[in-house]
């Protein structure tokens, strides 16, 4: 907590102003998720230069936290259509530039004022998901749901087309968006500035610059992902029960917290009884919510991740994060997966189902030893040419600072 009033606030003018639906969590440490992740390290490339602050939606009291040199308006709101209503109020008063929203759609009742810039993060197609087939038990499969999934589809795409004409420019993480503007928007793809994820390679590379093998008699499989059906929790169980079936022994490993409810039951307490109810227990272990800092010890420990993602990814950082910790890595061939991913060269990529996942599984692991010698220096090559922090710090400041990247 700070002493800075509101009022005080509003008589600043600041260079960026970060429109978030989540950062900080209910103590005031950063989300370990993908785009919070992704702005804060938008964040820490800008604010040597630049005057920030960050107005994020929390259903605590409203409040002003100063962490890390940056400057966090906490507003309390009902739900995500409220925060957007206040949005719109704060951002007629508030002096700035710059306007970025951290994802698509936190834009939309905002009216737009002369000589402000407004922009935002476009972290991966988030319409991609399935309208039919849902996975019991944690998606009902039955007509409101699938109703529910094509109106909620038609609405994503909609809001996309409406972020794209409103805002003046839109950093998109993978090549989906720019390929869907220049089919479906092309007087507009001028708009749409690629720039993948980067990595961290201080952190996740090796300090002995070598393949590390887990210590385990067990086969470690790192589920890096928060538990969500988006990010293919539910390929888990049935994953397991055919590596099992075929011999494996394996431990997978889960560091990621619960996202997502059926009826008032979060997912994550739906797996663990799906897992108990199977007589899975010896095969899974559960970390929970990682600090991101924390996640080298993770990747070094294990031999294999896997990146199920059923829908709406990008580049994943945990992908990137898995390759330049040397490990190999067996991804879900949707969204921006395979913008990082050549298959059978620096990873590989399955079909988002049980079956496509355990045979490539299976496969790693009869052939283990030698795919790392070949599909590890590969991965790493390419994300410590291509995907460093130097370069896309660079290309990030070059965006704000209304200059071509």
């Amino acid at each position: 907590m700070t002493n800075i009033s509101i009022n005080s606030l509003l008589r600043n003018k600041f260079d960026i102003v970060f429109i978030a639906s989540f950062f900080l969590d209910e103590k005031e440490n950063y989300f370990a998720g993908g785009g919070e992740i992704h702005l804060k390290n938008i964040c820490d490339a800008c604010k040597e230069n630049k005057k920030i602050l960050i107005i994020q939606m929390t259903n605590a009291n409203s409040r002003i936290v100063r962490k890390d040199g940056l400057l966090i308006y906490l507003v309390k709101s009902w739900g995500y259509l409220h925060f957007k209503i206040k949005v719109r109020s704060l951002l007629q008063q508030i002096r700035t530039k710059h306007v970025h929203f951290n994802y698509i759609g936190l834009e939309t009742l905002v009216r737009k004022r002369k000589n402000v810039t407004y922009s935002a993060t476009f972290h991966g197609t988030g319409w991609d998901f399935p309208i039919s087939n849902f996975p019991e038990p944690y998606v009902k499969n039955d007509l409101k749901t699938v109703l529910g999934a094509k109106i909620r589809k038609r609405w994503m795409i909609y809001e996309q087309n409406c972020a794209v004409k409103k805002l003046d420019k839109i950093i998109s993480v993978d090549s989906s968006l720019l390929r869907y503007c220049q089919q479906f928007l092309p007087p507009l793809s001028h708009k749409i500035f690629t720039l993948p994820n980067s990595v961290d390679f201080e952190r996740f590379t090796p300090a002995n610059n070598h393949q590390v093998r887990s210590v385990s008699d067990k086969f470690i499989i790192l589920f890096p992902r928060n538990i969500s059906f988006a990010r293919g929790m539910h390929l888990l169980v049935p994953i397991a029960l055919k590596l099992r079936a075929d011999g494996l022994p394996f431990i997978i490993q889960v560091t990621g917290g619960g996202i997502g409810y059926r009826g008032g039951r979060p997912y994550k307490d739906m797996l663990y009884r799906e897992i108990s109810r199977l007589d899975l227990k010896n095969y899974f272990k559960f970390v929970g919510r990682v600090p991101h800092q924390d996640m080298p010890v993770y990747y070094r420990e294990c031999d294999l991740v896997i990146i199920p993602s059923a829908f709406s990814e990008g580049t994943s950082l945990s992908c990137l994060e898995a390759m330049s910790s040397r490990k190999v890595v067996l991804a879900a061939n949707v969204g921006g997966l395979n913008d990082l991913i050549i298959d059978g060269y620096n990873g590989f990529l399955a079909n988002p189902n049980a079956d496509d996942f355990s045979n490539r599984i299976k496969f790693i692991y009869d052939n283990f030893d030698q795919l790392r010698k070949t599909i590890v220096p590969n991965a790493f090559g390419i994300v410590s040419t291509c995907y460093t922090r130097a370069v896309w710090e660079s290309r990030i400041r070059a965006f704000f600072n209304h200059d071509a990247p």
